[in-house]
């Protein structure tokens, strides 16, 4: 969290920056294209050091901030509405989960996330819901993916992502799986030029599974509003499942949607991957994001679906 001495520089610093571009712009004739380069430059560096103070100030929200609670509803009808999920206690309670959570934790973008110009293509889709499916896909459209970026560290049981930062997930053209989800509003707020999918599944289908083959500690986690939350119900209760719904819905929420190719619940229909991918394979083309080869790695990869 910045200190007051280091916002007050970074506000003598744009005030600074201002009153410079000002006289520059006043001295300059309209004519005077000498002095174009140099104004603009000023006026650069003005909208740059303005944006590190607004990500200064900005550095902890509130999750209701990020996502109000009649935004939230809205984000979890859709979801139902399109039959991602369907209606039951779990999705009922799931308001009630989310007021719960906001209470405890709120959204922080450090300075490790820097905004970034990479049109990354971003699966924020807790793990066991496809990921691997999907991951798959890029790959054969010839994206540089990174999937279930969780490896373990020389340090025995514990676990080191594999991103963590603008400067790690720019490694990559795709990302999905753990820590994706762990960094929804980091990668939102960092990456204005990505496009943000998300695979999803029942959530009651999906804790169980999860629990069954994920059930060593440190892989024991799950999306949650801006923090990566512990599984809690080994003992029956639908706490992780509730929790599970509650991400989803904020997900949907705070993703611009612009930026949003849709969802997909390839559990609930045998034709629902064939169709995402066609809306994928669709959005990529939009967003000018071919990789060489192009038709014939499409071809390929709607053949390998319609086969599956």
């Amino acid at each position: 969290m910045c200190t007051s001495l280091a916002l007050a520089c970074s506000v003598v610093a744009v005030v600074g920056a201002f009153n410079e571009w000002h006289t520059t712009e006043q001295t300059c004739g309209d004519d005077d294209e000498a002095c174009m380069p140099h104004t603009h430059t000023q006026a650069t560096m003005l909208l740059q050091m303005n944006h590190h103070l607004e990500r200064d100030l900005a550095q902890h929200v509130s999750i209701l901030e990020t996502c109000p609670l009649e935004q939230f509803r809205s984000s979890l009808a859709w979801l139902l509405e399109t039959e991602l999920l369907l209606e039951s206690n779990i999705t009922n309670s799931a308001q009630t989960r989310y007021l719960e959570l906001a209470e405890q934790q709120q959204c922080e973008v450090g300075p490790e996330w820097s905004v970034s110009q990479k049109p990354l293509v971003i699966n924020v889709g807790d793990g066991t819901t496809a990921t691997k499916w999907l991951d798959g896909v890029m790959k054969d459209l010839g994206f540089n993916t990174v999937h279930a970026g969780m490896p373990y560290s020389d340090l025995g049981l514990q676990f080191k992502p594999e991103f963590a930062s603008t400067a790690d997930v720019d490694k990559y053209d795709y990302v999905s799986d753990s820590p994706t989800s762990f960094f929804t509003w980091q990668l939102v707020q960092s990456h204005p030029n990505a496009l943000f999918l998300m695979t999803m599944r029942d959530p009651v289908e999906w804790r169980d599974t999860r629990i069954k083959d994920h059930h060593s500690t440190p892989w024991r986690q799950q999306g949650s509003p801006c923090l990566g939350a512990q599984f809690y119900d080994f003992n029956g209760s639908h706490v992780s499942a509730s929790t599970y719904v509650a991400y989803s819905a904020w997900a949907k929420c705070v993703i611009p949607e612009d930026q949003f190719i849709g969802a997909v619940n390839v559990f609930a229909d045998e034709n629902n991957d064939a169709e995402f991918v066609d809306k994928l394979i669709h959005a990529l083309e939009t967003h000018g994001l071919q990789k060489p080869d192009w038709k014939n790695r499409t071809a390929r990869v709607r053949a390998n679906v319609a086969l599956s």
